[in-house]
């Protein structure tokens, strides 16, 4: 009778679980176990345990499954990069890359005040007074009370800022003159008629003009009235390169007169222009029961760059 072999020996190669790491015993290992042979198959691998290690009696292990690969994150978009042109031009292009638009190129204006101008008017009667405009305005006209010859006068300026023509480049560049805003009556009341005397839209206030005459009293007293005054206007203009611009303006033309009943032929007249690129903005004078003495005070403009 044939003995028994104990074959478990050749079976502990095999995987016990099933699991996917696991590989299917050599064929020629099997073969060899099942029909009782001491050995495992020479050319058979035998199967490796779920770990991979390679069996004891058997053949060399076989290579445990590898788990699928994730797929990789898909790459962020990432931002456009800034191709430097060279130096930065007023063109609406980061030029040269430094993260600024334009720089060198203007952004909008600003004064300072100087000196008072010579004051129109003989009259020495009445209460000083100076009215200024906004840091963002300048002067373009003036409303005055009249009938018989100016009882009363207010400054009116106008905003600025500045805009650019886009249509070429280097872009070039204008001043514009906006919203409109009064400064305070002098005197404050007045029962005449009131009228503006206003420059040309996007034009500055740049030179006044007025007619004075004598009024004889009841008693046979003399003062001096006002009963014609005239403006000068004129548009301001940008100068300049990226870098260095500056506030011009063109020849001016005058404006006027608003005319009172009183005005004849023996007035005599009194006038003051202002030296450019200065730009008025502020209203100076005396007023008591009329307009004695008007003027302005200039502000040197500067611009602003970016």
């Amino acid at each position: 009778m044939a003995c028994e072999q104990d074959v478990s020996s050749l079976t502990r190669g095999y995987a016990t679980g099933g699991s996917a790491g696991d590989s299917v015993a050599g064929s020629a290992g099997k073969d060899a176990a099942s029909s009782g042979g001491s050995n495992a198959g020479d050319g058979g691998d035998a199967g490796q345990s779920s770990s991979g290690a390679p069996n004891e009696s058997g053949g060399e292990g076989g290579t445990a499954g590898s788990a699928g690969s994730a797929g990789s994150a898909g790459s962020a978009g990432s931002a456009p990069t800034c191709i430097a042109h060279g130096t930065e031009s007023c063109n609406g292009v980061d030029d040269d890359c430094n993260g600024k638009i334009d720089e060198g190129c203007p952004a909008t204006l600003a004064w300072t005040l100087q000196l008072d101008r010579p004051q129109l008017g003989d009259s020495q009667g009445g209460t000083p007074f100076g009215d200024q405009c906004g840091k963002d305005e300048v002067l373009t006209g003036v409303k005055v009370g009249i009938d018989g010859w100016i009882t009363q006068i207010r400054g009116l300026c106008s905003r600025f800022s500045v805009k650019a023509d886009t249509g070429h480049t280097p872009y070039t560049y204008r001043v514009e003159l906006g919203a409109v805003s009064e400064l305070a009556p002098h005197p404050e009341t007045t029962q005449s008629p009131v009228s503006a005397l206003a420059c040309p839209a996007n034009q500055a206030l740049v030179g006044l003009r007025v007619s004075q005459q004598n009024l004889v009293g009841a008693t046979g007293t003399i003062s001096i009235v006002i009963p014609r005054i005239w403006i000068s206007c004129t548009e301001l203009t940008l100068q300049g390169q990226r870098g260095d611009f500056s506030v011009e303006w063109q020849s001016s033309g005058e404006i006027g007169p608003l005319s009172g009943d009183f005005a004849n032929g023996m007035a005599w007249f009194e006038k003051d222009a202002v030296p450019g690129p200065q730009v008025p903005v502020r209203l100076t004078g005396a007023s008591g029961s009329w307009l004695d003495r008007v003027g302005v005070a200039t502000g040197k403009v500067a611009v602003v760059l970016r």
